[in-house]
């Protein structure tokens, strides 16, 4: 989980799954170029992506 693409990379190099939060300053577009398992508006949505 995390909120740059420098997260996003990193999850992608390792192979894991990544969960991206718009609370930073990169826009979901930018997101969308990486392999993710999820794009959520703020850690409320956290619950969604874990279906709890």
């Amino acid at each position: 989980m995390g909120d740059s693409t420098v997260d996003a990379r990193t999850a992608e190099n390792a192979g894991v799954d990544f969960v991206a939060v718009l609370t930073g300053t990169t826009g979901e577009n930018e997101f969308l170029k990486y392999n993710l398992c999820s794009v959520i508006k703020d850690l409320s949505g956290l619950p969604d992506v874990f279906m709890l």
